[in-house]
């Protein structure tokens, strides 16, 4: 057969459609793949004069597996997750620190203006306290190629779910659902790992059986963001776009997603950190109102699972539970639920959604690329 080299790819074409077509470049034809139906096609090489309208119409020559898809796509999604997190992860660190710090919890939030100084000294603050890459090594090993499942695993469900008559919202948002799923199951223990090392805890714990028990609890309080988001940018990013437009509407449902769902994001935090989880509805006796406080270390040594019954069985109800112990956690109320949403927003929103078209071509380009180099 045949071997063919990649082509130059047309970076004005990509900048101005937000798009990208990575072609094997043949003598006697170019090969490129459908992104819609995911097949390789062979278009004739034509002189530039010839008419488009005669033209004969692309041949497919392969049909791409499911497995060939999933195999791309999972590559693709965990290098260009590695570059993003290589780059934000100190962020995210100032994040996570910021958010665990219980003197944020005040009965009635200050005005933006305050809590804009406020966030400014303490950014400084955790700065200084230094090891901004404090986890990156789990995340890196774990997280990264988890997000590629992810990508992988979306990629798959949406192909095969578009043979349906579900709409492409629907098909979005499943998608999404399985591959955040699928994902977390091998990303949580390194997210678990990587908080109680960015928040300096002495110990880290039962990292490993403390994520797996509370599973469950991680995927009910990680899909109302990713879901959220998807929803939005249905909403907005459609049709042909420049990278500043739809980095702008990215941006915007970013922001808006992040916000509504600071109180899961609370509660997750919580839920992973927390080296002994208790929650007031569960077969335990609680005696004692101290005992609620989750800053509070129990004997590494006890047999007892550190992990309520509860929180897999119900996920649901738990995660409800622990929002309702947080808001009752210093002068209590709403205002503990949105503790660091303004660091979530600018994260979420500034930090990483900016780059979403960047990575987002960088995606089709690699997971192309491989699909025609190595299929």
């Amino acid at each position: 057969s045949e071997v063919g080299r990649l082509e130059p790819v047309n970076l004005t074409q990509v900048a101005s459609e937000t798009n990208i077509n990575i072609t094997l470049d043949c003598k006697q034809g170019c090969i490129s793949v459908d992104s819609k139906n995911f097949t390789k096609i062979k278009r004739a090489k034509l002189p530039g004069w010839y008419p488009s309208f005669l033209a004969p119409n692309p041949q497919v020559i392969k049909q791409i597996s499911n497995t060939e898809l999933l195999v791309a796509a999972t590559v693709a999604g965990a290098v260009t997750e590695m570059a993003r997190t290589s780059l934000l992860y100190p962020l995210q660190t100032i994040k996570t620190r910021v958010q665990v710090d219980q003197h944020n919890f005040t009965r009635r939030p200050p005005p933006l203006t305050d809590q804009i100084k406020t966030l400014g000294t303490n950014v400084q603050e955790k700065i200084q306290e230094g090891n901004l890459y404090a986890g990156v090594t789990p995340t890196l090993l774990v997280s990264v190629p988890a997000t590629g499942i992810y990508y992988g695993f979306r990629d798959v469900t949406k192909r095969m779910l578009a043979m349906t008559p579900m709409s492409d919202t629907w098909i979005a948002l499943m998608g999404a659902f399985v591959g955040d799923v699928v994902s977390l199951c091998f990303r949580t223990p390194a997210d678990a790992l990587a908080l109680r090392l960015q928040a300096q805890n002495e110990t880290v714990g039962d990292w490993l059986g403390d994520s797996l028990a509370r599973l469950p609890m991680v995927i009910a309080t990680d899909l109302p963001y990713l879901l959220s988001k998807v929803i939005l940018n249905r909403l907005f990013i459609h049709g042909s776009l420049s990278v500043e437009t739809y980095a702008e509407f990215a941006v915007f449902s970013a922001v808006v997603a992040a916000f509504l769902t600071t109180p899961f994001d609370v509660a997750r935090t919580r839920i992973l950190l927390d080296k002994e989880l208790i929650l007031e509805d569960d077969e335990q006796n609680i005696e004692d109102d101290e005992a609620i406080s989750i800053g509070e270390d129990r004997d590494t040594n006890d047999s007892e699972s550190s992990t309520p019954t509860i929180a897999s069985t119900r996920p649901g109800y738990s995660v409800l539970q622990t929002m309702l112990q947080i808001m009752r956690e210093g002068e209590g109320g709403v205002a503990n639920l949105f503790a660091g949403w303004l660091e979530r927003v600018l994260y979420l929103g500034i930090g990483r959604a900016w780059l979403e078209p960047v990575q987002l071509i960088g995606y089709i380009g690699i997971r192309d690329a491989l699909l025609l180099e190595w299929f």
